[in-house]
């Protein structure tokens, strides 16, 4: 989509229009955007500025379409819906937790390790995003978030679900920016 925004060239008649609208010819800019008779350097020429026709072949079009373009849809859905709530189920689980490994000193890590696994991981994530295809990145990402979430569901002790819960918050930034 970002190379059909790319690729569109208005017709001159609405770079013309809109120059107008911004510059009226009695401030100073002649209907060309070029500086007009009463502008501090410019004289009164009024060449138009003619750019080349739009051609419908050149514009990219999706490869992904129909049905296939609602299970993609309905993926990277889920995977956000999956991070969201993975966000907030540590409030729902902690008085399980804390009965089951017999630890409340680190009780608050359960809550705070996902969200400082995603703020530690944002920005490397973003930057990777931009620089190496955005489709592997998005399902090593899902891999290491789905990696984690079974570390969190068989740790044998507070330590490694809370490690776990840090490693999938991770995991979620990436799925979420992808």
């Amino acid at each position: 989509m970002a190379d059909i925004a790319n690729n569109y060239t208005p017709s001159s008649a609405s770079v013309g229009q809109l120059d107008n609208e911004k510059f009226p010819n009695d401030i100073g800019c002649a209907e060309n955007g070029s500086p007009g008779k009463n502008s501090p350097g410019g004289g009164s020429s009024r060449e138009e500025k003619q750019l080349p026709p739009v051609n419908d072949e050149a514009v990219a079009r999706r490869q992904v379409t129909g049905f296939r373009w609602f299970l993609v849809c309905v993926a990277i859905f889920s995977a956000n819906a999956l991070y969201g709530l993975d966000t907030t189920i540590a409030a729902d689980i902690q008085g399980f937790v804390s009965e089951s490994f017999d630890n409340v000193t680190q009780l608050g890590w359960l809550g705070v390790g996902f969200t400082l696994g995603s703020t530690v991981a944002i920005l490397p994530l973003g930057k990777a995003f931009g620089t190496f295809d955005t489709k592997w990145i998005f399902i090593g990402c899902l891999t290491m978030f789905a990696a984690a979430s079974a570390l969190c569901g068989a740790a044998p002790s507070m330590n490694a679900i809370i490690i776990g819960r840090v490693w999938a918050g991770a995991g979620g930034a990436g799925m979420y920016l992808g």
